[in-house]
């Protein structure tokens, strides 16, 4: 075991969250800030993604020169520039400073979503990569709690988006110095001659569109829930934001029961039953219940760590190409849906936009069957 790799996952999974998850109860105040539609707005999230793929394909060069440590410290110094030109982009009502600010949080969404988790599979013991994975994304749900909680103090007390990222420009580069000190990773199946086509096509186009559309489902949602449920079912902004809280506040506990507790279910099962309740959940949000779309949180919560401990037990030989992989292929079904959801709010309303979500989730378990 090697907690250094595991504290610099956990501190960088951390940062990134808080970045990311700024966007989603900032985005109405983006919009009317900028002047700005929900076709325009769409691209803070799908330029993103769209950047996120030209990274991944290029996986196969630079995680093997750099390896996870090196490139998870850039992705640190990403994050501080993302936050400071979204501050820009806020002091100067610039809409071309958004974008910008979008293609550098691209860049480092798509190196800490390979960097991260390899990073926990080489440091965690062989028989608890689940618990540790568990961890790394109970973290994610801290700080992405967290920052719709900032948020709302922010705007409580009449500050802004811009201030939140100006604050938050800091946070990843003393993260950064502190671990300094972390060692690079030897002897992973990180090397140029592993991302020679070591596995089939077919495996890895499939379960990369798994994780893409998987990721296309909790993204929509922790982004877009404070906008559906302010303007599809005309809640408060406090409310709105309290349904942002609860979808985090779930998926914290779900990930962190998952850590805690030792579930001996077979991994296919658990993304099964994910799959399920999530669908059931957002068809009934649909129907009646908006706040049933925050209660995914807890449904999705065990999806993504089980997903890769699965992926692990399957081609344990090659995970770490197999992550790499995998990413490249999610992030054109990331960045797809990102860009579709915005178009279709745009062209048919937010109500039958919603049916997007329930496709992707449907999507996903199929997906889930066919591994």
């Amino acid at each position: 075991m090697n907690k250094s790799y595991i504290i610099l996952a956990y501190l960088a999974l951390f940062c990134f969250s808080l970045v990311d998850n700024g966007r989603g109860p900032s985005y109405p105040s983006i919009l009317s800030d900028l002047g700005i539609d929900t076709a325009k707005g769409s691209y803070l999230f799908s330029i993103a993604s769209f950047i996120g793929i030209i990274v991944n394909v290029f996986s196969s060069w630079w995680l093997p020169k750099f390896g996870p440590v090196v490139a998870t410290r850039l992705s640190l110094f990403l994050l501080g520039m993302t936050s400071f030109v979204m501050y820009i982009s806020y002091s100067l009502k610039s809409y071309f400073w958004l974008l910008f600010a979008s293609v550098i949080l691209g860049l480092a969404l798509a190196i800490l979503t390979i960097t991260v988790n390899i990073l926990v599979t080489n440091g965690s013991p062989v028989l608890q990569v689940r618990k540790y994975l568990n961890g790394l994304h109970s973290v994610y749900g801290v700080s992405s709690l967290s920052a719709p909680f900032i948020l709302s103090l922010f705007f409580k007390y009449n500050f802004s988006w811009g201030h939140y990222y100006l604050i938050l420009s800091s946070i990843p580069i003393l993260i950064l110095l502190f671990t300094l000190n972390v060692k690079r990773i030897q002897n992973t199946s990180i090397s140029k001659a592993v991302f020679k086509g070591a596995i089939p096509l077919k495996p890895r186009v499939i379960f990369g569109f798994l994780f893409g559309f998987y990721i296309s489902g909790e993204l929509l949602i922790s982004s877009r829930i404070v906008y559906i449920l302010k303007k599809n079912y005309g809640f408060s902004e406090i409310d709105s934001n309290n349904g942002l809280m609860i979808f985090f506040l779930l998926l914290f506990l779900g990930r962190l029961f998952f850590m805690i507790k030792e579930v001996k279910i077979d991994s296919k099962k658990i993304l099964i039953s994910s799959s399920l309740v999530s669908l059931l959940l957002s068809i009934i949000s649909i129907n009646g219940w908006p706040y049933a779309l925050a209660f995914c949180g807890l449904s999705f919560s065990c999806f993504f760590p089980v997903a890769t401990e699965y992926l692990g037990q399957r081609f344990s030989k090659n995970v770490d190409y197999m992550i790499a992989s995998s990413m490249t292929w999610a992030g054109p079904v990331v960045a797809f849906f990102h860009w579709a959801f915005g178009q279709a709010i745009d062209m048919f309303g937010i109500f039958h936009s919603m049916f997007i979500i329930p496709f992707i989730i449907l999507s996903t378990l199929i997906l889930t069957l066919m591994t």
